[in-house]
């Protein structure tokens, strides 16, 4: 699975994209804590996930083909 890291969080981890394997069917609080474990300088940051372009909560379930993005706090109006 690939995910995308934008703003600070691309700076934090130093590199835009991530690449986990096979996290089909497990939880985006599973890949968050993976995630995390490889990158501990996120844990301290907010951020949101999106998959497939859509915020989502933490009990999701990933799929294999979806696209995940990680990303940091935003304004909008």
């Amino acid at each position: 699975m690939k995910i995308n890291l934008y703003g600070m969080l691309a700076e934090a981890a130093a590199t835009t994209k991530l690449e986990i394997n096979d996290f089909r069917g497990k939880s985006i609080r599973d890949l968050r804590k993976v995630v995390e474990e490889k990158h501990p300088q996120l844990k301290n940051l907010t951020y949101k996930i999106a998959v497939n372009k859509k915020i989502v909560n933490e009990i999701e379930t990933l799929n294999k083909t979806d696209e995940v993005a990680f990303l940091p706090p935003f304004a909008g109006g």
